[in-house]
């Protein structure tokens, strides 16, 4: 977030629609925290920052940072579930910087945007139990990268 705006959330359209759904709840969990809602989009026409949500293998724009070794996908690419959150300078033209966050299937796309969300202050009860959101003026993620490789457990979930 950055002057009163929140980052873009660019999400290619021959992504699931799982993936699309939860980008869309990202948006509404930034605009909890922020009161600012990004628009979702599928081409970076026109911005700076964005959120780029994606599966390897899937989306055209992630591999082709993978190619040019701008996002590193180690551990990730054929894993079960599996995602990294990194900073890319320059992922795109005319584009600064983007958070991109890879999955290595759609649910590691999934789990690594609510992964987002619960970074930024949204709890995974929030909507299941009412856990409050703290709002915040200001909205930045330390480091340049996190990765969460298969879980142990190959089938999760609430039962």
């Amino acid at each position: 977030m950055a002057d009163g705006r929140a980052a873009a959330v660019l999400v290619e359209t021959n992504e699931d629609r799982a993936v699309r759904r939860a980008a869309g709840d990202l948006a509404a969990d930034i605009e909890k925290v922020s009161g600012a809602r990004p628009e979702i989009v599928s081409e970076s026409a026109g911005n700076k920052l964005f959120v780029i949500a994606g599966t390897l293998g899937r989306s055209k724009i992630l591999d082709a940072l993978v190619a040019a070794k701008k996002l590193d996908a180690t551990g990730v690419r054929g894993e079960w579930e599996s995602y990294v959150l990194q900073v890319v300078k320059n992922p795109l033209p005319g584009v600064e910087r983007a958070l991109v966050i890879a999955g290595s299937d759609r649910r590691g796309t999934i789990y690594g945007i609510y992964e987002l969300s619960e970074l930024i202050g949204v709890s995974p009860w929030n909507w299941w139990a009412d856990v409050p959101v703290q709002p915040r003026k200001t909205l930045a993620l330390r480091g340049d990268g996190l990765r969460q490789g298969p879980p142990a457990v190959k089938y999760r979930g609430v039962f």
